[in-house]
């Protein structure tokens, strides 16, 4: 069902190593505000699996992840690009079950053409279409001290340029 999606199979695509760190690198882009890590090279259809935890507060809902942004940010702006959150899109619903727990979470996006996903701890959370879809850098960004990644894994997906 999640294949109809757009949501591939674990054996599809080609791996990469985008950010710093081995497998259980903790990643914490900037302990405060705006610290942030890019990717050098650009993405438009990809699986990107990483673990996510923030301190309590109402910045807990934003992962800091952004997606298909056409620069990286500078002097401190927001990143210019998608940004996925573990709540649902403005006018949309989201399973309880899908919330986000405390401690680590597991997510994992998935962009595939104008379609996007979010799946937390295993469950869809939300999936939209992109009205622009392009292929762009894939920005982390620090949103204070507690809000760290880790076990971030990125597969370019079959297809892609």
């Amino acid at each position: 069902r999640l294949r109809r999606l757009g949501v591939p199979d674990d054996g599809e695509g080609t791996s990469e190593t985008p950010f710093p760190g081995g497998p259980g690198a903790v990643l914490a882009p900037g302990s405060t505000p705006p610290g942030w890590i890019a990717t050098t090279r650009t993405y438009r259809d990809f699986r990107l699996a990483f673990e996510w935890r923030a301190s309590p507060s109402p910045a807990a809902a934003h992962t800091g992840v952004f997606i298909r942004c056409g620069s990286a940010p500078a002097n401190g702006a927001a990143p210019e690009g998608l940004p996925i959150a573990a709540a649902p899109p403005p006018g949309r619903a989201m399973s309880s079950a899908a919330r986000p727990a405390d401690g680590w979470n597991r997510c994992e996006v998935v962009a595939r053409g104008p379609v996007v996903s979010l799946t937390i701890n295993g469950i869809l959370a939300w999936s939209v279409v992109d009205p622009a879809p392009r292929a762009g850098l894939i920005v982390l960004r620090g949103l204070g001290p507690g809000h760290e990644l880790r076990n971030v894994r990125l597969r370019r997906l079959e297809g892609s340029k």
